[in-house]
Parts: structure tokens; sequence; C-alpha cells
């Protein structure tokens, strides 16, 4: 079957005509045509009615296929327009084509001409398919943007009336049971984040006690809206619990609805906890006045028994350095006078030792004491925490010796902190003295390093480590460890708990990992400054 075309000729050769329609009758098309050889005529007809195509004799007299083409385009109609000719240079059918010539014929492979006509008539199809794709799709888009408007204006209006509730309101998925979105009021009286609440369940705001409770009551009643929990289930209230751990009572108003593609449920939820305490207050406060009396007796039992024991370490540590300084300067004093002999010089170091521990002890009473009541001044100013540590290193090294254990500096590099050197010094001297009295065998290893804008020592020692269950209780005045052999470590029990108040109040922090059998290791953290 013939495929019937619609043809506009511009062609001065009646011969020419008549080949070129019996060569589109050949190819398989029915052609009705017109045909025009002039300027005048061409415009009469692209204004008379619409066309198919166009096929222009390249070489009229008057009138060149340029002339034509622009014509055409003038016109502004998308017609395919094809240019015949018998001869064409090369350079004129690529000015041809540039200036929007579909294709370019020779009269001597006229055969050529249907395939041509054939296939910009499929492009000019397609184009004005496209065309109308593209209209229908504005249109579309114009409809769609004027329905998403119209939604975006009521779904602001109950998204106000949900937001602006003065009661935490929420919306929950109910075969998940996740939060799908939660009001202002909820998030302020509740404690978490919108972003928080987003990656919740429902039943992340009650207490562990009262999930299954909620888990059964839902089952139950699957698409049941519930007004006033409190009533409705058992006659208890339901509780909720706030992100600072607040357990609340509450009641509950909800409805379902759909939310997108799921079933959902709005809840109310409406705190209730002051009039339920109001209700059982009475009946309750001769019980609570009991409780608390009971809890501030075994409080001072706890303060006499603490007194008890600062007095007793303290009397215990005074009395031994005390009487060895008392018993050594007798000797001393008992003998003759002239020169010191070396049993008289070796009394005198260890009366001047005694009598050095008894300053410590003192001075830690006093700092501690200074500590407790927030009196402690620091005198800040650079600190090289390597040339801190060296000194430290040197001053425990006799206690080291005199145990034959092994004490040694690691340093690396480090900015500069800010602190008091004296307070610093005495912390980490503390420590290093701890790790000391700790260690029986091995070594104690002294190590400095720098985390990002972070100064770091650590004091790891391969001594006998402390018990689990007194691990707590190190940073605690007067708190005394034992060995894993439960023998009393001498002293006051106030090092660690001096160095850690003083590394604190330069900003720091310190932490203590041990386990028996394996040694101890203490990490001091310092905040670093660039140095000058």
């Amino acid at each position: 079957m013939k495929r019937a075309l619609n043809l506009l000729l511009v062609e001065d050769s009646q011969t020419d005509v008549e080949l070129l329609l019996a060569e589109l009758h050949e190819y398989g098309f029915d052609t009705a045509f017109a045909c025009v050889d002039s300027e005048a005529r061409l415009r009469d007809a692209l204004a008379a009615q619409s066309w198919e195509i166009v096929i222009c004799d390249h070489g009229l007299p008057a009138f060149g296929s340029i002339d034509a083409l622009q014509v055409v385009r003038e016109s502004g109609a998308d017609i395919p327009f094809v240019i015949l000719s018998g001869t064409i240079g090369e350079e004129a059918a690529v000015e041809a084509l540039k200036a929007g010539a579909c294709d370019v014929v020779l009269k001597g492979n006229l055969p050529r001409l249907g395939p041509v006509v054939d296939r910009e008539l499929r492009a000019a199809e397609n184009r004005r398919h496209q065309e109308h794709l593209a209209h229908e799709r504005a249109e579309l888009e114009g409809q769609l943007n004027s329905l998403n408007a119209e939604l975006r204006a009521s779904e602001l209006h109950y998204r106000l009336l949900f937001e602006l509730n003065p009661e935490p309101t929420l919306v929950y998925d109910l075969a998940s049971l996740e939060i799908v979105s939660v009001n202002a009021a909820l998030i302020v009286r509740y404690g978490y984040s919108r972003e928080e609440c987003a990656s919740m369940m429902i039943t992340d705001l009650l207490p562990p006690e009262e999930v299954s409770l909620l888990l059964d009551f839902l089952a139950a009643r699957p698409n049941e809206s519930q007004v006033g929990f409190t009533e409705g289930f058992a006659g208890r209230a339901w509780r909720h619990r706030y992100k600072d751990g607040t357990v609340i009572d509450v009641e509950v108003t909800s409805a379902n609805l759909v939310v997108g593609v799921r079933d959902c449920r709005i809840a109310v939820y409406h705190n209730v906890t002051e009039r339920n305490r109001a209700a059982t207050e009475r009946a309750t406060m001769e019980h609570n006045f009991a409780i608390e009396l009971a809890s501030q007796n075994d409080r001072l039992r706890e303060l006499d028994a603490l007194k008890d024991q600062f007095v007793s370490v303290v009397s215990h540590e005074l009395r031994t350095p005390l009487t060895a300084i008392r018993g050594y300067l007798e000797i001393v004093l008992g003998e003759e006078p002239g020169p010191l002999t070396e049993e008289q010089k070796r009394c005198l170091a260890i009366a001047d030792a005694s009598s050095e521990q008894l300053l410590r002890v003192v001075g830690d009473l006093l700092l501690i004491g200074k500590l407790e009541a927030g009196h402690l001044t620091l005198e800040i100013g650079e600190v090289d925490l390597a040339s801190m540590l060296d000194a430290c290193v040197i001053a425990a090294r006799p206690a080291a010796d005199a145990k034959q254990i092994g004490l040694r500096l690691i340093p690396t590099l480090v900015p500069l902190t800010a602190g008091d050197l004296g307070r610093l010094s005495q912390a980490v001297g503390n420590i290093i003295s701890n790790a000391i009295k700790f260690t029986e065998d091995g070594q104690v290893e002294v190590r400095l390093h720098a985390e990002a804008d972070q100064a770091v020592i650590e004091v790891v020692d391969t001594g006998t480590g402390v018990p689990a269950n007194e691990v707590g209780h190190l940073f605690v005045p007067f708190f005394r460890a034992t060995t894993a052999t439960r023998q009393a470590i001498p002293g006051t029990g106030l090092g660690l708990s001096i160095a850690k108040e003083i590394i604190e109040a330069h900003g720091g922090s310190i932490l203590l990992e041990t386990e028996v059998g394996s040694g101890t290791s203490v990490r001091v953290v310092l905040p670093a400054v660039t140095a000058r």
C-alpha cells in the first residue's frame, strides 16, 4: 500500500517534475503536489496549506535553492528541505547543508531520492512526536505543580496544627513501631532531637518494664484508637521516660491515619505525673521520711567511719617517721663530741629521709584539704614536659634503685603545655612513685608523645597490679590499695587522688588500667600549646 505524500516542488522544468514524481511513485509514494518557480508563488503556497516536504531545484535562473530555503525557514514551519541538482559543486552542497537543507540529491542519481524523502519524513514525524510529548509533559507538569501546591498548602495547615500542639505529639508506624514524626512540644519536654527521634521506636519512650505491656496492648487492639490509656488498661497509668532518665505518668489520646503508604497512628501525650503524685503523696509521706532518715543515719555512720579511718591512718603515718627521727637523733646526740662516724652519718641520713617523708605526708594532707575546699591556685606558665619528666625521673631514681627495678624515660618531641610546673611535677611524681611502690621486679617506663593537639604522658609498670574490686577506689582520698597477696601498700592513699585533682585542674584527664599480674598503666592527657 502506497504512502500518501503532500509535496511542494520548486522547479521550472516539467520534464524534471515528471521524472521526480515517477521516481517517488516507484519508491511507494502516492504524491499530491504543487509546483512553484518564484519566491512569490513559494510564499503563497506555504501560506495556503501545510506541506510534508519541499524539494527544490538548485539551478533556477532567478531564484536559487538557498533563497528558497530561506523563505521556508521564515515561514516558521518545520518542513524538510531537499535540494535536487543536475550539477552542484562540493562547496555549494556544503553551503546548502550548513544553511539547513536536509540533503542534496543529484539528478543523475535520482533513485536515491525516494530513500531520502522517506528518511526525512520519518525524522520530521519523530520531531513532531517529540514536540507533542514535550507539550503534554509540560501540561502534566503544570497540573502536577498545581496539585503539589494545593497539597503543600493542605499539608502545611495540618503540619502547623500538629507542630503547634502544646502537648507532646508523635506519629508512629503501626507495623514497625518506628517513629515517623514528632512535634516541637515532644522535642522540648522529652529532650531528644528530631534526628534522634527519627531513628527510634515508640517503645524507646517507655521504661524497659513497660515495653511488653504496650506490645501486648497493641497486639490485642491493632486497629483501635485509644483515648485515656490510664483508664483503658488494667486501671493503671502508662509511663514514659525522658532522655535524662526522668519517668513520668501519661494519658494518651490517639487515632489511626495513613502516611504515604504506611498505616500509622498519631498519639498525643498528657503528663499526669503531678496529679497522680498529689493523690498518693499523703499516704507515702511518712514512709519516704523514714527511708530518708535511715539514709541520713547511714551517711553519718559512713562519715564517722571515714573520720576514724583518717585519724588512724594519719596517726600511724606520722608516728612511724617521727619515732625514727627521735631514735636516730638520740643515738647521734648520745655520742661524744667530735667528727661524725660512718654510723652517725647513716643515722642522720635515715633521720633526714624520715623527716622528708613526714613533710610529704603533711604537705599532702594540706593539699588535699585545699583541693576539697576549692582553694588551690595555679601559677600558669609554659611547661616543657620533656624537661619536667626528666627531673621527675631523676628524683624517683633512688627509690627505684633501692628496689633494684629499672626506671627510664622515653620522650618524643611534643609542644609545650600551659600549666603550673610545680603542681604538674607533683602530680606526675606521685604517679611515678606509686608505680615504683607496686613494682617488685621489672621496670617502670615513663613515656611522652603527642596526639593531635594533646600531650600524652604514660607511666607503665610491670608490677603486681591491683585487684579488680579496688580499681574504682584508687583515686579516692585515703584509700590504700593492696597487692595481689593482699599486702597493704605503705602511704596515706593521697598520691593518686592529688594527681587526679591537679591534672583535671589543668583541663586534662587521667585514666588508669591495671590487671593483677600484668602491671598498671596510667595515662595522662594534657592540652598542648605551640612552642614559641
